[in-house]
């Protein structure tokens, strides 16, 4: 390098430093700005946006601000800040908020003129709908009949409850003839497929006298599908009869599905049904019967393989012969496949194994070996058959300086940036999105590289997923937090590899990741679960809001995989399998004839897609991880492990 370039990388380098110092101060003042605001102090607020000119989060001021005193504004000023600041993606809720607001005011006219655009939710889009179509005595606008038809029926047919504010636009469609028993009827079966038989019950009053037997029986066989026995009660060649049976055919299946497999070759032979009915039910009816290793699904899943692409219905289909040890029906059915899933690193592993149970070494062999090329579950386990290396294929992305430069001084990148060293990362994300959305692939993976930069992990691992960059192992599988994992990891005795896969899996490192079933943080713990594990190992826990905590979350989740471990007597893929299924769960389902049949059949056969596939992708991610931190593992799965699924 030369002398001016050394000096104009000193140069850079003090000029970052500068930068940095500076933010680290401006985001002092942000904070007490927004604090000045809350306070009501606008000498104060006013004193430290002045300073805060260049800063980028700037804009988030100025339209909390504007949100401060949204429904005391007039439309001019509220629409000028908003559209002046439209690239901010917080704008838009503002402008959503403004726009409800109108409606259930009743100013219809500034509605529909400041509406265009895109309107969220179900109540906004029926407010804009009333304020287009609706007078203000809320008869139907001139020449708007055809119109008011066709949206109400597109709001109507939904399974879940519509806002109130819906109501004066369906009452005016009603009164005009839309509602029919068709769409009534359409409606309930929509609301019971939601679950929402309280729906369903209030629609029935909308059906003719004629219609409403049919609409009690519908809910009838809802809640009681065991009706569905008495034959002579479900007679008639109605079409709405058929929905009937077909409906309380689907509860019936979920709950008894040996009871459901008798009566559907009944009323499969004796009554009508469109073909997408037919082949829900006899998907559904295989694949419930499957999960039960139970042969009986196999004319339905063959049947119903004729007419859906998915796989799930012959990968069943092998699942229930493995189960049984019929290996030349595995090999038949795994032949049947499509090209594409037949191919599979799954197949032609379980295609190896099929051969080799029924004596055919060589090509197992043969088969193994080119399996083996591939990074996956089954290349891995392969790779332990033949005894070669596994093969990683890293190929890290690397961004010109550049490219790097130009990214990084994007004004949504900086606010980006800006929100995560503020911990507000729901605003820094849809920073990040909006920014890089029509990106090409560079641009996305630079920008990945960037976040990493920072510490904000997750953005590497979605940017390389976001642009199918499945090689950047580095992206891909991030070593964060790292002091944290290995304290943890060494304090309760568990491989650091795979607490990392955990927590990769889990929550792809975003540190504030919730579940819909309340689960929290990196490793997803539930509130309970951590409360549980803190008493029996006399940790700390300060309640369900610090499991979002990098430092609590890690030592909880820790603990917790370390519980896990000792119950299942050190094995890793029965104790994995119970982090995702529950121990319970897990010890029903190595009752269910476990003991003899090898780990990769129990795995591949359990009847848990979600934790099949989960199970196997902490055990690919563990040997990435001991790979990354450069330790080489004797195998996949000890011989333990691989043995049985069992606790010995």
């Amino acid at each position: 390098m030369s002398v001016a370039a050394d000096e104009q990388a000193i140069d850079d380098l003090q000029d970052s430093q500068v930068l940095r110092n500076q933010r680290s101060v401006q985001r002092g003042w942000f904070l007490q700005a927004e604090e000045a605001l809350r306070r009501g102090d606008q000498e104060q607020f006013q004193s430290l946006k002045a300073r805060l000119e260049d800063y980028p989060l700037l804009p988030y001021l100025e339209l909390r601000q504007i949100q401060r005193r949204l429904f005391a504004t007039d439309s001019a000023e509220v629409m000028a800040v908003l559209d002046f600041h439209r690239d901010i993606p917080h704008s838009e809720s503002l402008r959503q908020q403004w726009l409800t607001h109108l409606g259930s005011n009743g100013r219809w006219q500034e509605l529909q003129t400041l509406s265009e655009g895109p309107l969220r939710g179900q109540r906004l889009q029926c407010l804009a709908l009333r304020a287009e179509l609706l007078d203000r005595d809320r008869q139907v606008v001139e020449g708007k009949h055809k119109v008011l038809n066709q949206r109400a029926e597109s709001l109507w047919l939904t399974g879940r409850s519509l806002h109130n504010d819906c109501d004066p636009l369906l009452h005016a469609w009603r009164s005009q003839g839309g509602l029919t028993n068709e769409l009534t009827w359409q409606r309930m079966q929509l609301a019971l497929a939601s679950n929402n038989a309280n729906l369903a019950r209030y629609l029935r009053r909308y059906l003719s006298a004629d219609y409403r037997e049919l609409g009690s029986q519908l809910l009838e066989v809802h809640h009681r599908p065991q009706r569905l026995k008495r034959l002579q009660e479900f007679r008639g060649s109605d079409p709405a009869m058929s929905d009937i049976v077909y409906h309380g055919m689907q509860q019936l299946i979920r709950a008894e599905p040996v009871t459901a497999e008798v009566i559907w070759r009944h009323y499969d032979e004796t009554r009508e049904f469109t073909p997408e009915q037919q082949l829900a039910i006899d998907r559904l009816l295989g694949l419930r019967l499957a999960v039960r290793y139970d042969d009986r699904a196999l004319p339905w899943l063959q049947r119903a393989s004729q007419q859906d692409s998915d796989p799930a219905l012959q990968e069943w289909q092998a699942r229930i012969h493995m189960r049984h040890g019929d290996w030349p029906a595995v090999q038949q059915v795994i032949a049947a496949m499509p090209e594409l899933l037949g191919e599979s690193a799954r197949w032609q592993y379980w295609l190896a194994r099929s051969v080799e149970e029924q004596g055919d070494h060589e090509t197992a062999d043969t088969l193994f070996h080119s399996v083996a090329q591939q990074r996956h579950f089954y290349g891995f386990l392969a790779a332990d058959r033949v005894g070669v290396h596994y093969q990683l294929h890293h190929e890290p992305f690397v961004a010109d300086p550049e490219g790097l430069l130009k990214v990084s001084r994007l004004p949504g990148i900086q606010r980006a940036k800006e929100l995560y060293h503020l911990g507000r990362l729901h605003h820094a994300r849809s920073e990040w999105h909006r920014t890089l959305a029509g990106a090409d692939a560079r641009q996305v993976l630079t920008a990945a590289q960037l976040a990493s930069d920072w510490g904000w992990y997750e953005r590497s691992v979605m940017g390389t997923i976001a642009v199918s960059a499945w090689n950047d192992l580095e992206m891909r599988f991030p070593l964060a937090y790292q002091e944290l994992f290995t304290e943890s990891a060494r304090e309760h005795n568990v491989d650091i590899n795979w607490v990392y896969a955990l927590a990769r899996q889990e929550s792809a490192f975003m540190a504030d990741a919730q579940s819909s079933k309340g689960a929290l943080g990196l490793l997803q713990l539930l509130p309970a679960t951590a409360a549980e594990t803190a008493k029996k190992q006399n940790l700390s826990f300060n309640g369900r809001q610090s499991l979002l905590e990098p430092d609590t979350n890690i030592r909880l989740g820790s603990a917790h995989l370390a519980g896990l471990l000792k119950s299942f007597n050190g094995n890793r893929v029965l104790a994995t399998a119970a982090y995702n299924a529950g121990e319970f769960r897990v010890s029903q389902w190595l009752k269910n004839g476990a003991e003899d049949l090898s780990t990769d059949v129990w795995l591949e056969t359990m009847p848990y897609y979600e934790t099949r596939q989960y199970v196997q992708n902490i055990m690919t991610y563990t040997i990435i991880y001991s790979d990354r931190r450069g330790y080489r593992v004797a195998g996949l799965l000890t011989p333990q492990e691989l043995a049985c699924a069992c606790i010995e």
